[in-house]
């Protein structure tokens, strides 16, 4: 049965973009030159969730419930899937990068910048990095080898190299594309793929036709071509089985071949003849996902399956496309011995595989934030809102500074500060403005608090944290501040800068606010399941008697939701918000209990739209928010 294709639709604004398949197969997820990351369910998914990732991304790559972008502002990103909650920066480049890949084992991510580098990076410890020097030019794609030892690159240089990993040396290179000086210019992006499972082959797009080259021996074995191929390949992409490779072309011409036999199996035109620039195999049946240099996703069906069993709806991800498990030739058997072990090659002919386990599964714990701030990859971005004013900070080629506004210009005026130590955290009160930074590899984390309602000349301080100790979290209450660092330390200084209190935390810090003599913080108390998060929260107050109000207490939240703001009312009182907008205060009169008092759900007019919360009054009953960049006061 030939492959069928459903029509195209809107997926993204002009300009290229990029698809992938979760682990299982159950969402596509594409990103753009929106900067959107969008997660469909199907093809026919008229609301799909989005992740707004930067201005534009260039690229994106999914395992293991990690999402990693490339982005325009010259990093690589991470966020947790399919939450979407921002978990940190890999790495950065002094350009864009264009082509991000995990590795088979999920542990490692490779990126390619237009800084003619290409990085290695540890997921789950950034500062585990391995760079690669050699090209001359912007590196264009990357593929690691299924086995993590080799990875591949393709430069606008011309190059095509293989890189052995593990002592960052240059294995073999092939003087195979078109020269030119940046990747706008170049006529191909050339996404190369090795050979699933086994890595025996290395599959680059050239020209009108595939080149395979045979690992360890670096020799070139045959040319993938077809008739029909009338302009420049720009993509390939291997089906899990390593049995069929896809290509496609600049002018929108998806083919299929069947790599044992070199016969084309499928060609499939693009309807208006826009370059595909993604293309992506369902993981577990014969299905391909693409998307054109127009913003435009589409689906083929029953790629290569000359049964025609495949189903059309969204298949789960334990089903096991029977024409991979068809036996093969001498080159497929060699793979067969040389993966023996968990080879897809091996598994029982049956259409559906119980999984090892079937339980609940740990929900990613989510990172520190700082309430009032926007995400850290904007290179303009609100450090702190909240009742009191709002602190800017301002991170591109033109400028590296802070901005401080107070609503109330009696307090104080409005300051200009230098970031040259790149704040990346603050908070402001009636009495100081509260800076934090995260280490490097020269300088410690510090703490710097400018105290402008000082009555002597001690207007400005700064504390080093101890070697290998960040701060995650920071406030300002009435005559002291408080630091949350990665050693579960919770710090207390003076407003004068003298070190008082420090005492142990439960768990990671989520957040902190204060307000007077109270100190509201919320932590990890354990490993939240299927989508919830396990938090916990203390409230101190620091006066002259100091005592514990809650001790550890679960925070409740709304299911499958993540904590998005705290802070209290102007009255005192401890509240919070969830990501489904519920707000919740305590209620002291009722034994200390969260009481929920908004669902600013139910006045958004849009699904896209997003309450961020910057103050709470109890008396008049008044919830402040910003929406879509407009100050709006409500009453609940």
């Amino acid at each position: 049965m030939p492959a069928t294709r459903k029509p195209m639709r809107y997926g993204h604004t002009e300009g290229h973009t990029e698809v992938c398949f979760d682990d299982s197969g159950s969402f596509i997820v594409t990103c753009g030159s929106d900067g959107d990351v969008r997660i469909w369910e199907d093809l026919d998914d008229d609301d799909p969730k989005f992740i707004n990732v930067g201005e534009k991304a260039y690229s994106c790559a999914l395992k293991n419930g990690k999402l990693v972008t490339a982005v325009s502002n010259n990093t690589i990103q991470v966020h947790t899937f399919p939450e979407g909650v921002p978990d940190g920066i890999l790495t950065r480049f002094t350009t864009n990068a264009n082509h991000v890949v995990f590795s088979g084992d999920g542990t490692k991510i490779a990126a390619g910048s237009s800084d003619f580098l290409v990085k290695i990076v540890d997921v789950m410890d950034s500062s585990q990095q391995k760079t690669f020097r050699g090209h001359d030019a912007p590196v264009l794609s990357l593929s690691f080898d299924p086995k993590d030892i080799f990875l591949a690159s393709a430069s606008c240089d011309g190059s095509v190299r293989v890189w052995q990993i593990s002592d960052q040396t240059c294995a073999v290179s092939w003087p195979l594309l078109q020269k030119c000086n940046d990747v706008i210019n170049a006529k191909s992006i050339c996404r190369l793929a090795w050979q699933p499972k086994s890595g025996k082959l290395l599959a680059i797009p050239v020209e009108k036709s595939v080149k395979l080259y045979r690992r360890e021996t670096w020799s070139h074995q045959f040319d993938l071509s077809d008739n029909f191929i009338s302009q420049t390949l720009n993509i390939v992409t291997w089906s899990p089985c390593g049995r069929y490779l896809a290509a496609g072309s600049i002018n929108g011409l998806i083919i299929v071949w069947n790599v044992e036999t070199k016969d084309c199996m499928e060609r499939v035109k693009h309807e208006k003849g826009y370059a595909i620039c993604g293309l992506a195999w369902h993981p577990a049946c014969g299905q391909i996902c693409y998307t054109d240099a127009e913003g435009n996703l589409g689906l083929l069906e029953n790629v290569c399956d000359p049964s025609g069993k495949t189903s059309s709806s969204k298949v789960k991800s334990s089903m096991v496309d029977i024409s991979m498990l068809k036996t093969g030739s001498n080159l497929l058997k060699e793979e067969e011995e040389d993966d023996q072990e968990g080879g897809i090659h091996n598994l029982p002919l049956v259409t559906s595989q119980r999984p090892f386990y079937d339980g609940p599964m740990p929900t990613p714990q989510q990172k520190p934030f700082q309430s009032g701030s926007t995400p850290l990859h904007l290179t303009h971005r609100f450090m702190v809102w909240n009742s009191i004013g709002i602190i800017r900070c301002y991170n591109d080629e033109q400028d590296n500074a802070i901005d401080v506004e107070f609503h109330d210009t009696s307090i104080h005026h409005a300051t200009h500060l230098s970031n040259t130590l790149n704040y990346t955290i603050a908070d402001l009160s009636h009495e100081a403005i509260l800076l934090a930074c995260e280490s490097t590899d020269e300088l410690a984390s510090k703490l710097h608090c400018l105290h402008f309602s000082s009555w002597d000349s001690s207007k400005e301080w700064m504390i080093d944290m101890p070697q290998n100790e960040d701060i995650e979290a920071i406030c300002v209450g009435q005559g002291w501040t408080a630091a949350a660092t990665s050693a579960l330390l919770l710090r207390l200084f003076t407003i004068g800068g003298v070190q008082k209190e420090i005492f142990s935390l439960a768990g990671p810090v989520v957040s902190m606010a204060g307000h007077g003599e109270q100190l509201f913080i919320v932590y990890h108390r354990g490993t939240g399941f299927d989508g919830d998060q396990c938090l916990g929260v203390q409230l101190l107050e620091l006066g002259k008697k100091k005592k514990q109000i809650l001790h550890g207490d679960p925070l409740p939240l709304s299911r499958k939701s993540y904590l998005t703001w705290i802070g209290f009312s102007a009255e005192g009182t401890p509240c919070y918000v969830d990501s489904e907008g519920i707000v919740r205060m305590l209620n002291r009169g009722l034994g200390n209990t969260w009481t929920p008092i908004c669902n600013t759900r139910e006045h958004c007019k849009g699904k896209s739209d997003h309450y961020w919360v910057v103050g709470i009054h109890e008396n008049p009953q008044q919830l402040r928010w910003v929406i879509k960049r407009s100050l709006k006061l409500t009453l609940f």
